[in-house]
């Protein structure tokens, strides 16, 4: 299933002749990424000219596969606003991913989060639904292998020079027991203390009973979306020891 541009693709088709690969080769190239994560996709060298000349914008994972199969090609990442598929769905896999760096593990689950607001906010089921209605198993084997095989982080500690530049990314709008503002009138990066993370668990076993006693079943009415979206992201962005991040990575989870 696609969705038409306004007009031809000229930038996937520009990036599909510096790599060298033919419509058909693109076609192949994607099916095949998608057998490799569990689907079954059945595009030909049609589709692919549909996308170039007509701006259709497949659905679901096929945008990230496209980029995938040309970044294979060319030797480097190529991202979606290069290819004009920057307004594709997010991946099915957001969330599958095991990054290795404590940094990005807490960009990429505060970013899953968000996009379940939004997602919500659409009038969808969030992010959740939409890894539901893709579900393989088989996309779980990279990120379990690599659970299994990293080693465990020597030190969670967030400092306040990265967490400042976290909340200027995101607005600013984090509220925390330590929290300020300088004589300049700039907030100060959140400084997280053992305080918060026993607010957190709290707020995370309301969200559970709520859901217990009145139906959390449906992720859509689920309190526990909004508890690490409100709750636990503006911690998880702010700046902790490593004690206090060891605490509060266990209590989001």
């Amino acid at each position: 299933m696609s969705r038409e541009l306004r007009g031809p693709n000229e930038k996937l088709g520009t990036v599909l002749a510096l790599a060298g690969i033919s419509n058909a080769g693109l076609a192949r190239r994607v099916n095949d990424l998608g057998a490799q994560r569990g689907l079954t996709l059945r595009y030909d060298k049609t589709s692919v000219a549909r996308w170039v000349s007509k701006g259709m914008v497949p659905q679901g994972a096929a945008p990230h596969l496209i980029a995938a199969a040309i970044g294979a090609k060319l030797g480097r990442p190529v991202p979606l606003h290069e290819i004009g598929l920057a307004d594709a769905d997010p991946a099915p896999e957001v969330g599958l991913a095991f990054p290795r760096d404590v940094g990005e593990a807490v960009r990429a689950a505060t970013e899953l989060y968000r996009l379940d607001l939004a997602g919500r906010r659409a009038g969808g089921g969030g992010i959740w639904q939409s890894l539901a209605g893709s579900f393989a198993v088989s996309a779980y084997a990279t990120p379990a292998s690599r659970w299994l095989i990293t080693p465990a982080d020597s030190s969670v500690a967030r400092e306040p020079a990265v967490a400042e530049a976290a909340q200027g990314a995101h607005g600013g709008s984090s509220q925390g027991s330590g929290q300020g503002s300088d004589p300049s009138g700039e907030v100060s990066p959140l400084r997280v203390g053992h305080s918060d993370v026993a607010k957190l668990r709290e707020a995370a076993s309301d969200a559970r009973r709520w859901d217990s006693k009145y139906g959390g079943g449906d992720w859509r009415s689920s309190m526990v979306p909004e508890c690490l979206r409100v709750d636990a992201a503006p911690l998880l962005l702010g700046a902790y020891s490593d004690e206090v991040g060891r605490g509060l990575f266990g209590a989001t989870a």
